[in-house]
């Protein structure tokens, strides 16, 4: 992934859980919704991450966050569904080395968003020359060490008291290639779970005429003994099958994991664009 790409729109990448997050460049506009995120941080969090219970630290960041890209300076933001929650940056030391700062929203940790962000930010920095990345760390902080040792790099780090400096090493060698695949491998494979273990399903366009593609799918779900949820879409009808049918794709009571749509092919785009 480039510098170019990342801030031309950003790109979608794939969480642990299989879902998609939204990556890109932090842009001068993201002040109120990178202050959202802090806001929603627990104590906790603004203590791990600004060495300080005070929010005042996290307030004046944000200018910093938000100040234009050069080859000093890169910030990247994760959003899912327009809302920014994870944020990473580096910040030129040298020729050579860079600091780091990550933060990432506390209902979003443990889904791989922090190691998606650094990795990105990893290839902003070998594109402008940077060879090693450097984070301070408290030391009672194992979670941000642990993602720092998980992205793959090859990393060396030394405990002072209360923080810890850890240097990550940029260079794309075979173990960094080889962590990333697997996470990629594995979270290709969790984005394929809402398909073949769906805990809700929604049938779009069944009728009640037996010969019809909807209403055989939907006889055969229901005779193999589906056991999650499952609702029909169609204004013409009360019911199918006996399962109740509600009018469009925005009415049905929950967001299923998996959309069966059996409409004629030029009203599937809508059908699709509607769910």
């Amino acid at each position: 992934m480039t510098a170019v790409e990342l801030e031309n729109g950003g790109v979608d990448a794939i969480r642990a859980d299989g879902g998609l997050v939204h990556i890109r460049t932090v842009s001068g506009s993201d002040g109120d919704g990178i202050r959202a995120l802090h806001d929603r941080a627990s104590d906790r969090s603004i203590y791990l991450r600004f060495f300080s219970v005070s929010r005042v630290t996290a307030e004046n960041y944000i200018a910093t966050l938000t100040r234009p890209s050069t080859r000093d300076h890169h910030a990247l933001a994760a959003c899912l569904h327009g809302e920014i929650v994870g944020v990473a940056s580096f910040q030129r030391l040298d020729e050579n080395d860079a600091e780091i700062a990550l933060i990432v929203s506390d209902e979003c940790q443990h889904e791989g968003i922090g190691m998606l962000l650094l990795e990105h930010l990893a290839s902003v920095g070998r594109h402008v020359g940077i060879q090693r990345f450097i984070a301070d760390v408290l030391s009672e902080n194992r979670v941000m060490t642990a993602v720092l040792r998980d992205v793959g790099f090859v990393m060396a780090s030394v405990a002072d008291r209360e923080t810890t400096r850890v240097v990550l090493a940029l260079d794309p060698v075979e173990r960094v290639v080889a962590a990333i695949a697997e996470r990629d491998r594995s979270a290709d494979a969790a984005s394929l779970t809402p398909m073949l273990a769906p805990r809700s399903i929604a049938m779009v366009g069944v009728s009640d005429r037996e010969a019809s593609v909807g209403h055989q799918v939907l006889s055969n779900i229901l005779a193999a003994g589906y056991t999650g949820s499952i609702h029909v879409v169609n204004p013409r009808h009360a019911a199918v099958l006996g399962v109740p049918c509600v009018s469009s794709p925005a009415a049905l009571p929950v967001a299923p994991d998996l959309v069966i749509v059996s409409v004629p092919a030029p009203a599937v785009a809508a059908v699709v664009k509607a769910c």
